[in-house]
């Protein structure tokens, strides 16, 4: 069965069109394995005759959803952008994935009667997109009752200033930034930072338990501008005469002047799984 793509909701695409949503798709680092090692074996998930039903909100072009897909024997895939839902639909079928379903929506607008219960609840990245006092009482009913919710984040140690390089890289995007552009990079960092297990409301959440899976992120200098790029808030069309002189700051202020040269992140990237 191909995978499908619906568009029942008129909200309105937080990203920009397509552009971004391909930028998205070359840009973001995959998660690492281990992410997906963590998910499977914490839920006893396998491949082989699955029976569970798995809702990823905010799923974008589908970087946790369609690794998960085999271990599922249904996954619907959330999302209110209709470029990005795009993107996934095109990896998908290059997957060969015919379980997954896409529906372009906002994840406060769902309808538990209409897509019934799920086993598993993944927001990986998006939290910060939705509404949680519209969302979290929703999530009780999508739910089964032994049900679990998991939140990944995986970038808030990129925006740390722990590294040598990464302080340089704020000295040139700060040089190089519009002022409301700065602004609007800061309330994504915010959101990129908030530790979920703490911030998750605990009348709706009885229970919470914290993985860290740690590695070391490498980046080049043309796989950094890619995901700096790919930040929904940063738009190399937007910079226009900008863009160039940012360009070559970074390859010179970060990297050396070399495309070449590899530049390591301590890279730590929680995972929560919530309890309703």
């Amino acid at each position: 069965m191909q995978a499908e793509l619906t568009s029942e909701s008129k909200t309105t695409n937080p990203f920009s069109p397509r552009e971004k949503a391909a930028q998205y798709t070359k840009g973001r680092p995959d998660f690492p394995d281990e992410v997906y090692q963590y998910i499977t074996d914490t839920f006893s998930l396998t491949a082989e005759a699955p029976t569970k039903r798995l809702l990823d909100l905010g799923t974008g072009t589908g970087e946790l959803s369609l690794p998960l897909a085999p271990y599922f024997q249904e996954v619907v895939a959330v999302d209110p952008s209709a470029a990005m839902l795009a993107e996934a639909q095109q990896k998908a079928t290059a997957r060969e994935c015919g379980n997954i379903h896409f529906i372009k929506a906002k994840a406060e607008e769902l309808n538990p009667e209409q897509l019934g219960q799920f086993d598993l609840i993944t927001i990986a990245n998006a939290y910060h997109w939705m509404d949680p006092r519209q969302l979290d009482p929703l999530l009780k009913s999508l739910l089964k009752p032994e049900g679990s919710i998991i939140f990944v984040t995986s970038y808030a140690s990129f925006w740390r200033q722990n590294t040598e390089w990464q302080k340089k890289m704020w000295t040139v995007i700060n040089k190089n930034f519009l002022e409301e552009e700065i602004t609007a990079l800061q309330e994504a960092i915010d959101n990129y930072s908030t530790e979920w297990h703490k911030a998750l409301n605990p009348e709706q959440f009885k229970s919470t338990q914290v993985h860290h899976v740690k590695l070391e992120r490498l980046w080049t200098c043309p796989k950094l501008l890619d995901f700096l790029y790919s930040i929904s808030s940063i738009s190399a069309k937007k910079m226009e005469a900008r863009q160039a002189t940012f360009e070559k700051q970074i390859e010179l202020g970060v990297f050396g002047g070399s495309t070449s040269t590899v530049c390591s992140e301590p890279c730590d990237m929680p995972i929560v799984v919530a309890k309703l």
